[in-house]
């Protein structure tokens, strides 16, 4: 199920890499188009456990069961969803041009994979 989703995610947003890691940041699964994904999934691992850090920061008020964190790289922008248990969903992006598109598909995406966590 999860190579599925992904796949429809990275088709659906243009993404060039999505990544669905566990809470110390090991890939659990991966799709991505071409070329090289081991920066990316490099700085994924780097990145989940500083949005879970925001996400046990963040007022109550906001929720803290759902967090999306955006991060601008010379890469491109990495899109991270938190997902419960320490999961998340990573999408590499080339650029901003189709992000907000994108957000809402990671989004998505997550929701969809919510029933298996």
């Amino acid at each position: 199920m999860f190579d599925q989703v992904l796949r429809e995610l990275l088709n659906a947003s243009g993404a060039e890499l999505a990544v669905l890691c566990d809470a110390e940041g090991e890939e659990i699964a991966e799709a991505h188009r071409s070329g090289e994904t081991y920066d990316a999934r490099v700085q994924g691992a780097q990145l989940g456990p500083v949005a879970m850090e925001l996400r046990e920061a963040a007022p109550t008020s906001l929720g803290r069961d759902r967090l999306t964190v955006r991060c601008l790289a010379e890469q491109g922008v990495l899109l991270l969803e938190l997902l419960p248990g320490g999961y998340y969903l990573l999408l590499r992006l080339a650029d901003a041009k189709s992000e907000a598109r994108a957000r809402r598909l990671l989004v998505a995406a997550a929701t969809q994979l919510l029933p298996e966590f």
